[in-house]
């Protein structure tokens, strides 16, 4: 009796485990936390062709939804990914860096309640990934 209950816990711990990673708020499952969108939305047009700082990188947005990541550092190299912006919810994938999810009101860019520096206007070109 005693070994069937701890089990029957013991699953039920586990499931409720794995519940939670697997929930759009829960833990890491190979995709960004989604936080809540903000109350007046920004466009992706307000977006496109800026530059933001964060505490640990410089992000900038292309034209295509192309953005590109370049962690501080002296040779850090820059990379590219791609972003999807939906309801004010910046959606950032790139390569070797966790995905990102970020809110836009068309002023500013908050990723994880940190809000970012804005750094000025990007060139209407995207750069093109390294080979």
């Amino acid at each position: 009796m005693k070994s069937s209950l701890l089990f029957a816990v013991s699953v039920s711990v586990a499931l409720s485990f794995m519940l939670l990673a697997c929930s759009d708020r829960g833990g890491y499952s190979g995709e960004a936390r989604l936080p809540d969108p903000p109350s007046n939305p920004g466009s992706i047009e307000q977006l496109t062709n800026t530059v933001w700082e964060t505490p640990t990188a410089t992000l900038a947005f292309y034209p295509g939804g192309v953005v590109s990541f370049q962690p501080k550092g002296e040779e850090s190299p820059k990379l590219t990914g791609s972003y999807s912006l939906n309801n004010g919810i910046v959606m950032a994938t790139i390569m070797g860096v966790e995905p990102i999810a970020a809110t836009w009101d068309g002023k500013k860019l908050v990723i994880q309640g940190i809000e970012c520096t804005p750094r000025g206007r990007t060139e209407s070109q995207a750069p093109r990934p390294r080979q």
